[in-house]
């Protein structure tokens, strides 16, 4: 059996097409990464975005339970317009909704207060935002985000 050689005016060109190949396979699989970073960035926004939600929903809920007195309508508001007539309750609903805007920023739609009926008095409170998330075909969509908290006082 014969061994034959390969000479090297037979191989031209072979390694700029393997070069080639390369270069389109490594493309594809960053274009790849870059679809999967810019998911998960989108998907970490979101969650920090509850985050703060569920974090300034437990302090209106300290504010209340820190002022028993307080009649129980003082605490449902939305904000923009609260109207407490209790002098703590008035602060905290003030600062409550000065720093919700200040956390949220230009994001926030809306920050309510609601109460439910029954023996106890319980509270539902609302923050809504909007968020850009990715959609089909890596397109971004402004959505509203909700987040509905529940305290029972």
């Amino acid at each position: 059996m014969e061994l034959k050689h390969l000479h090297p005016e037979n191989s031209a060109g072979f390694s700029l097409l393997e070069s080639m190949i390369a270069l389109v396979v490594f493309s594809i699989a960053l274009l790849g990464l870059a679809a999967m970073y810019t998911k998960t960035l989108s998907v970490s926004h979101s969650s920090y975005l509850r985050t703060l939600a569920t974090i300034q929903a437990m302090d209106l809920e300290e504010r209340i339970r820190a002022n028993p007195r307080a009649p129980d309508s003082d605490y449902v508001f939305g904000c923009g317009a609260p109207a407490a007539t209790d002098p703590q309750a008035s602060v905290d609903v003030q600062a409550w909704c000065n720093n919700t805007n200040a956390v949220f920023g230009g994001l926030l739609l809306q920050a309510t207060v609601t109460q439910g009926g029954g023996a106890l008095v319980d509270y539902t409170i609302t923050l809504q935002w909007s968020e850009r998330a990715l959609g089909d075909e890596n397109r971004q969509n402004i959505v509203p985000q909700t987040f509905t908290y529940m305290v029972r006082r």
